[in-house]
């Protein structure tokens, strides 16, 4: 016989199920609010407001962009994560806030493992080795020679300690078994013209940002931090081609919500992103023009992405005994 406390559970659950098939089907009922962890005009930010733009006409609801950048990511990560879980928060972040501080930071003020559910993986790029003019280096080779000849005497810039051109080049140093200097600068802009002028012989960048300053001779391309050429750099040839196999440097832009989201809800949002960027229109004028690729990949294929990358970074950084706090 079948008790009255099995039927009201019953009930419950059903009517729960109801409930959030009917959330995720109206989804959003009110703004919806994009966090990033940079400044206003990168890369990053420009992508997500272009997205908003269009999430927004195509849900009826506005979607708010709001920057807050600062602590290699982290400012912005533990805003979100302690945001209510219904989906209208959500957190627009790359490896730094999404792979690489758990394992710099001791202390960590949030744990994108067990604090956000990924929503959906949107673009990429991958790094580029650039040499200065003024360092005369036209190919890794010749580069990696002096490096051994020289230990310590070719210098390289990054935006930081444990920042990912940080991270890449001593990775470079190690498989090559050479000595590189490194300089770290305060931001991007301060590597690239730091570059630019001569004061560093190389660094990692960017595709987006180095397509530029390849096109105008103002500095060197070396290799591509991937297993393929990139298309709009033909001639510039991948590490593995090289000498250096199994450097494969993405830098991708991602979307997550706070843990507890509903997964109808997490569905839901995917599915509004991927319709936006999905659209040919978009995605030439938003991603591949831009030097990046389209990833396009749903919460679960998201996941599986992520614990392959925080993997590859933990070796990393504990190969290099890396800590900052």
């Amino acid at each position: 016989m079948i008790s009255i406390r099995f039927l009201i559970r019953a009930a419950l659950v059903a009517a729960t199920a109801t409930s959030l098939a009917h959330a995720a089907e109206t989804f959003p009922q009110k703004p919806v609010k994009i966090v990033i962890p940079f400044g206003a005009g990168g890369l990053t930010d420009l992508l997500a407001r272009a997205m908003a733009a269009d999430l927004s006409q195509n849900w009826g609801q506005p979607v708010i962009i709001e920057n807050r950048p600062g602590a290699s990511g982290s400012i912005a990560a533990t805003h979100v994560a302690k945001s209510p879980a219904d989906g209208l928060t959500l957190l627009f972040a790359n490896d730094t806030a999404l792979s690489v501080n758990p394992y710099l930071y001791k202390n960590l003020s949030y744990d994108p493992a067990t604090d956000f559910k990924p929503v959906h993986n949107v673009a990429g790029t991958r790094n580029v080795v650039l040499a200065s003019k003024a360092s005369g280096y036209q190919d890794l080779q010749t580069l990696l020679r002096d490096a051994k000849a020289k230990p310590g005497t070719i210098s390289y810039g990054s935006f930081g300690i444990g920042s990912t051109p940080h991270l890449v080049t001593e990775e470079i140093a190690a498989r090559a078994g050479v000595e590189l200097n490194h300089i770290p600068y305060n931001g991007n802009a301060d590597t690239i013209n730091a570059l630019l002028g001569g004061h560093i012989d190389l660094t990692p960048v960017a595709i987006p940002v180095a397509l530029p300053l390849i096109r105008a001779d103002k500095a060197n391309a070396l290799g591509i931090l991937a297993g393929e050429r990139y298309f709009d750099l033909p001639d510039v040839p991948t590490f593995e081609e090289s000498g250096i196999p199994g450097l494969d440097s993405r830098i991708y832009f991602g979307l997550v919500a706070p843990v507890g989201t509903p997964d109808e809800v997490v569905q839901a949002i995917s599915r509004g992103v991927a319709e936006v960027i999905r659209q040919p229109e978009f995605k030439e004028r938003q991603i591949t023009s831009k030097g990046m690729e389209l990833i396009d990949q749903d919460p679960a294929e998201f996941a599986v992405f992520l614990e392959a990358d925080r993997k590859r970074y933990e070796t990393r950084i504990r190969a290099m005994n890396l800590s900052l706090d």
